[in-house]
């Protein structure tokens, strides 16, 4: 049991900035931050995230070479060094400052992207480094299901939390927290399409493969969202229960990689994985032992989808509008007309 254990009611970015607004401890250094040489910082050692996803980053160094470090980075004094920090929050910052000055072929230039602009905060604890980076990247585009899942598990752990006391400690739902608690203990393969996602060959609405002008098949990077990760996990307890882990996994990596090719909605997700788990084709054990996703043995595929959503973009194919269900036409109503609330 820890010794201040979280108290119900208290969300814990309530406990970070309540310990940084007593007295001393808590204040911040410089005001809107100082320059510090980029080799006196190190990554938060509490950091939950494992995986930063390259297209971002690079987007982000594109940024700050254009634009300089619009924001700083959070640290603190190194515990046992005090010639050295610690992130609290800006890792991808940090590492986009990293790169700049990898790539720079001028001295000037590799002198302009040695420094970063920080902020410094003392008397932060190590557990409040680790609550703040939680809370801190919990909403970020680039944080994972999984990395999110596997550090409120850590943090359950350490903390003696029960379910509510953890939902109530990050001000979340109940249900968000079982969610992200269950992604961090998928099976690799889904959680794999969590973080690092697929690289999936885009085909055009006759199914034909789309190519680049100089005849390379065109590929786009996609990520599996939370929901549709989960019901494949279902499935995929399914069919280690019909055959081996290693086939029940392939036939699963399989799916994913259809699922996001085809821009599959969540419910035409749900509706694949329904169908697959009631064997309406009589799949016997061999059977199952020899199939793979997408062969004979896997529901047939469904009309082309008229569009595609997930976290990040709603795309549209007006093409395939024509050919869509009337359940599919409502589905997109709905997610337009919620796009529309916020115009």
């Amino acid at each position: 049991m820890p010794a201040n254990p979280i108290p119900m009611r208290t969300t814990l970015k309530d406990i970070l900035c309540g310990a940084a607004a007593t007295g001393p401890s808590g204040t911040v250094v410089a005001g809107e931050g100082r320059l510090l040489p980029l080799d006196a910082v190190e990554p938060n050692p509490r950091q939950h995230r494992t995986y930063l996803d390259p297209e971002k980053l690079e987007e982000l160094v594109d940024s700050i070479r254009t634009n300089g470090q619009v924001q700083a980075i959070t640290v603190r004094r190194h515990p046992s060094d005090p010639a050295r920090y610690q992130l609290i929050a800006g890792e991808r910052r940090w590492r986009a400052l990293q790169l700049l000055r990898e790539r720079a072929s001028a001295p000037d230039d590799r002198a302009r992207w040695g420094s970063v602009l920080a902020v410094e905060k003392v008397g932060v604890t190590d557990r409040q480094m680790r609550i703040y980076a939680l809370v801190e990247n919990a909403d970020r585009a680039d944080s994972s299901p999984v990395d999110q899942g596997a550090s409120l598990a850590q943090l359950q752990e350490q903390e003696n939390l029960t379910i509510t006391q953890l939902a109530d400690g990050m001000g979340w739902e109940e249900n968000r927290v079982k969610r992200l608690l269950r992604a961090a203990r998928t099976a690799q393969v889904i959680r794999d399409g969590m973080t690092k996602g697929l690289m999936v060959p885009l085909v055009a609405d006759d199914g034909q493969p789309l190519t680049t002008p100089s005849g390379r098949a065109k590929q786009e990077h996609r990520h599996l969202d939370l929901m549709a990760a989960l019901e494949f996990d279902s499935l995929l307890s399914h069919w280690t229960r019909r055959s081996t882990p290693a086939k029940a996994e392939e036939r699963v990596h399989k799916a994913i990689l259809r699922a996001l090719q085809e821009g599959w909605s969540f419910r035409r997700i749900q509706e694949f994985c329904r169908e697959a788990k009631t064997d309406r084709r009589g799949l016997t054990q061999d059977h199952a032992n020899n199939a793979g996703a997408g062969d004979e043995s896997s529901p047939a595929p469904a009309t082309p989808t008229p569009f595609r959503n997930d976290e990040h973009q709603l795309v549209v194919y007006r093409s395939r509008l024509g050919g869509a269900s009337l359940e599919q036409k409502h589905e997109l109503r709905v997610l337009l007309a919620g796009l529309l609330e916020n115009l």
